[in-house]
């Protein structure tokens, strides 16, 4: 019984008097009562007339847990019909918008779809033993991270690469190059071939591609949008921007509010297999809730995007803009406090980056990277790197 109740739920039955005695059968059974067809029939209501039974059936326990994945199948299907039935009477409702709609039906496919792949019991244990195992295989294969690669050796070290289920903050002045970082990640998965999601919030998707050109190529993105190209760089480009397309980078710079990026995360993970998304950047995400605080507001964008890493088995790196505190303070330091407009982002996040640039103010000083946070591992205060103008890219001074 145990099992049976794992793999089933009320809601997996067509018949409203199946739902309701299976219902009755667990409750009884979780307190521990005698179970019997009328101590079934009296906690659910019902009477032997409320079945559809005509006699001809009879019941076994013989193939129990076929006969119960059939029923949960059946379950599933009839809540997917319900959810497209749903759908097309949002769509015919004239007084709902269009993003409202949209957003309303990613969530009960979603939670649909998700729940078709779910499983009631899980082994953790074989799940762990299954994850040691791939990552020797990895490892004799020349692998050397179970996570993303950043391309910054020491990040890499104490991170083990971007790991799925968690988020990535990067956090740095304005203009400072905090989007040059993030595509330095982005860059490095796709040409790894990990399939990637960059969610712009303040340039077109065509302006982050030139960027990724100019990391490729050497050759500015400012060269190319003037056309003052040679014919030399002409040839490069063409042929760049054609090995480019055939890597699996994804754009999305159509979206402002937190559920349609919800929506497209979830849509691209679906259908392209993402597994890294980067968000440029959070205090541009739109988060309304009535009578609640800015703050409030960004708290629930930094948690809602953790849980989407966690959902989807996916790493998120989001970029957020500090307080101006942090410009006025003595030696510029920045903490894990000045992420702009709630402490939470820097809460909700299992890393936390801060790039910090020396050189824009006169000082002699190397530029660094900060991991302020680690949630799973040692933090390191600083990394020296270098700007390359020419391909506009972070390189790590190795020590």
């Amino acid at each position: 019984m145990p099992l049976i109740f794992d793999a089933v739920h009320p809601s997996d039955f067509t018949h409203g008097a199946y739902s309701k005695a299976f219902a009755a059968l667990r409750a009884l059974y979780q307190e521990g009562a005698a179970i019997d067809p009328l101590a079934v029939a009296k906690r659910a209501g019902i009477t032997t007339s409320d079945f559809p039974w005509n006699g001809e059936y009879y019941f076994s326990g013989f193939n129990l847990d076929y006969h119960a994945q059939q029923v949960r199948q059946q379950g599933q299907r009839n809540r997917l019909r319900m959810a497209l039935k749903s759908a097309l009477k949002d769509t015919e409702d004239e007084s709902k918008e269009l993003p409202d709609i949209q957003a309303g039906i990613s969530n009960d496919l979603f939670k649909v779809l998700a729940d078709t792949q779910q499983r009631h019991d899980r082994d953790i244990a074989g799940e762990v033993l299954a994850f040691y195992e791939q990552r020797k295989k990895e490892k004799a294969e020349g692998k050397r991270l179970a996570g993303i690669e950043t391309g910054i050796s020491q990040l890499d070290n104490v991170l083990g690469g971007l790991q799925p289920g968690t988020l990535t903050i990067i956090g740095g002045r304005s203009s400072h190059g905090k989007s040059t970082l993030a595509l330095d990640f982005f860059f490095r998965a796709g040409k790894a071939l990990v399939s990637c999601l960059y969610v712009s919030l303040e340039q077109t998707a065509q302006e982050i591609f030139l960027y990724l050109l100019q990391k490729f190529t050497s050759i500015s993105s400012l060269t190319v949008k003037l056309g003052t190209v040679n014919q030399g760089q002409e040839t490069i480009i063409r042929d760049a921007i054609k090995r480019l397309g055939e890597l699996p980078y994804c754009f999305e710079d159509g979206c402002s509010k937190l559920s349609d990026i919800v929506l497209k995360v979830k849509g691209k993970v679906l259908s392209k297999g993402v597994k890294l998304v980067v968000v440029d950047y959070i205090q541009l995400i739109e988060n309304q809730m009535k009578g609640e605080a800015r703050h409030l507001e960004v708290a629930g964008i930094s948690r809602m995007l953790k849980r989407l890493a966690m959902d989807m088995g996916i790493a998120i790196v989001a970029l957020s803009q500090l307080n101006k505190e942090s410009e006025n303070r003595s030696g510029k330091k920045i903490y894990l406090s000045d992420c702009r407009e709630s402490e939470a982002i820097s809460h909700d996040a299992d890393a936390v980056i801060f790039l910090s640039r020396p050189s824009l103010y006169g000082d002699d000083g190397a530029d660094f990277i900060e991991l302020a946070k680690n949630r799973h591992g040692q933090t390191i205060s600083k990394i020296k790197v270098k700007w390359d103008a020419k391909f506009n890219t972070y390189n790590e001074i190795q020590l």
